[in-house]
């Protein structure tokens, strides 16, 4: 395992490239450091967790800062600007005021992998939601034309970005959508709300953490400079990646919370079952082992789920399923749509998005085997690697396929 300094530079960099886009950098960190095995990633080290949290965000505040001023400087009068600004610093406040009430029962409550997985599909339905809901060609408001209540709705929205999964840029370009912006002043919108919200952020939790900071002094500066230089490198991929449809962020977001329910399912039968070698002849914990006729112990056979397991094991399944159900949906729909068969982005198109419907189907046939094996009272099957291999394909594809639409 490599030292702290450097499992915090791989997150770090990590972190400044996801954090341009609407896809959740604090959850695509978390299940790198969870599927590594780092010692962030124990329940019992929530402490190094957040240390790593505080560096990379304090080193996302140079490119963010970078790019507000370069939208400002953009922004045609000086109407616009300050419209800018103030929206940025209203939503801010608002934000502030909901992160302080509702921020720490969300984050003792609500912090696990299920949280962040419908955190995930709400924010993937709110993008999805409000470009459908922004008519081709019709007229977009200016900055200039912005309102109080235009700006009650960013910080409202950027205030539900406390629940985990929901990703704060995912939630302010979807209101930005919503109160009738064109893609580029969302956009603009969006950093202006979100610097000020992750300077107050950043410098509480840094005051609350202030001791573990200074003990992890080395971790967290090699954190903030990697998250730093990763961001300024990659500064032009919002611009790049404005024409992605919401579809295609949405298929990304649909893959990374089934990628965390998989990991979720690893993690759960190997606590619950305990599996030990058969050949030391220990039972294990929620585990009985058969024995063929001459007493060598042979293959291990849990136990059945009692009556709280059942319903865990039902709402996995639940979950599993809507999320195979979304994907395979999203991926159809891209082939059902071509334009030209015989071009080769139509081809392209339709091949990416079989690749996206391989693993939407693979989820939704979990799901039902899931719901089955939970009605017989039977735990659910161990399909991490599978979903994880799958769950990529499918975002991968669909994500690709969605430039062709």
């Amino acid at each position: 395992m490599p030292p702290a300094p450097i499992r915090a530079a791989l997150a770090g960099a990590a972190h400044g490239v996801l954090e341009w886009l609407p896809v959740s950098s604090s959850g695509h960190v978390a299940l790198l450091v969870d599927a590594a095995g780092w010692p962030e990633a124990d329940a019992t080290n929530a402490r190094a967790l957040r240390t790593l949290e505080v560096a990379l965000h304090t080193g996302s505040l140079l490119p963010l800062g970078l790019r507000v001023l370069a939208d400002v400087r953009a922004q045609a009068g000086v109407a616009s600007q300050a419209r800018l600004l103030g929206a940025g610093v209203g939503a801010t406040a608002i934000t502030s005021v909901i992160g302080a009430t509702l921020g720490p029962v969300v984050e003792e409550r609500f912090s696990g992998p299920r949280a962040v997985a419908f955190g995930l599909v709400l924010g993937s339905a709110a993008l999805v939601a409000t470009e459908r809901r922004a008519a081709p060609g019709a007229a977009q408001r200016a900055l200039a034309d912005l309102r109080p209540g235009d700006v009650a709705v960013l910080g409202l929205a950027q205030g539900a970005a406390i629940w985990p999964g929901v990703s704060r840029r995912a939630a302010t370009l979807a209101a930005g959508r919503a109160i009738g912006l064109g893609a580029a002043e969302a956009s603009a919108l969006s950093w202006s709300a979100g610097l000020p919200t992750l300077v107050g952020a950043t410098t509480w939790q840094g005051y609350r953490d202030r001791a573990a900071l200074r003990d992890a002094a080395p971790t967290v500066a090699a954190g903030a400079a990697a998250s730093a230089a990763a961001g300024v490198a990659t500064a032009a991929l919002p611009d790049r990646t404005r024409r992605w449809p919401a579809l295609a962020w949405a298929a990304w977001r649909l893959a990374l919370a089934a990628l965390t329910l998989a990991r979720r399912r690893e993690v759960l039968n190997r606590s619950s079952t305990g599996l030990r070698s058969a050949a030391s002849r220990a039972e294990s914990p929620g585990m009985h082992f058969e024995h063929d006729p001459d007493g060598r112990p042979a293959r291990p056979v849990p136990e059945p789920l009692d009556a709280e397991q059942r319903k865990q094991a039902r709402i996995d399944g639940i979950t599993a399923l809507i999320l195979g159900v979304a994907i395979l949906l999203g991926s159809l729909g891209f082939v059902a749509t071509n334009r030209d068969w015989l071009t080769f982005g139509d081809v392209a198109r339709t091949l990416l998005g079989c690749g996206g419907a391989a693993g939407g189907g693979y989820l939704l046939g979990e799901g039902l085997a899931d719901l089955a094996r939970a009605g017989r009272g039977l735990r659910p099957r161990d399909w991490t690697w599978r979903g994880m291999v799958l769950g990529w394909i499918s975002a991968v594809a669909t994500a690709y396929a969605g430039m062709w639409s």
